[in-house]
């Protein structure tokens, strides 16, 4: 026999119910109460490509990467 999942709301005094027609009177079964997260509130996705190199340190392309290396290795070598 599956997993039988049902959704409930916790009653005044913690009471939690669960109706579970399908199964017959008499049979055994493990009931596990797990509180389900609230959603968080609607915030928009944000597209990450918006914010690149926004930050403080970052670099918005691919080249200004390559310029500060060289520009590390260059301190190195002298």
């Amino acid at each position: 026999m599956s997993p039988l999942r049902k959704r409930t709301i916790v009653k005044p005094g913690g009471l939690v119910e669960v109706s579970a027609g399908d199964l017959p009177d008499g049979t055994a079964v493990d009931v596990l109460v797990e509180p389900v997260a609230e959603p968080v509130a609607d915030v928009p996705p944000v597209d990450l490509r918006k914010i690149v190199g926004s930050g403080k340190g970052l670099f918005s392309t691919p080249e200004e990467v390559d310029a500060y290396i060289r520009s590390l290795r260059d301190e190195w070598e002298s």
